[in-house]
């Protein structure tokens, strides 16, 4: 995630949430999950590279087109 937050040129902070109760406060009931401003974009499976920077570019990034995914 810190790959394609630095590739867009963001400035963001990616945190790794570890504690159960702050977890279950996203409503996530399985890991890995991606949750960008407070809401869960995904939960419960691996993404891949281009999954993750197309979320992240979407909803973070003003949704500009690099062509990637």
């Amino acid at each position: 995630m810190e790959r394609a937050v630095e590739e867009l040129g963001l400035k963001a902070e990616v945190v790794k949430v570890d504690s159960i109760e702050d977890i279950l406060e996203y409503g996530v009931m399985s890991t890995p999950a991606l949750a960008i401003e407070g809401k869960v974009l995904f939960a419960g499976k691996l993404p891949s590279y281009e999954e993750v920077y197309r979320l992240i570019d979407e909803h973070a990034g003003g949704g500009k087109d690099d062509g990637r995914a």
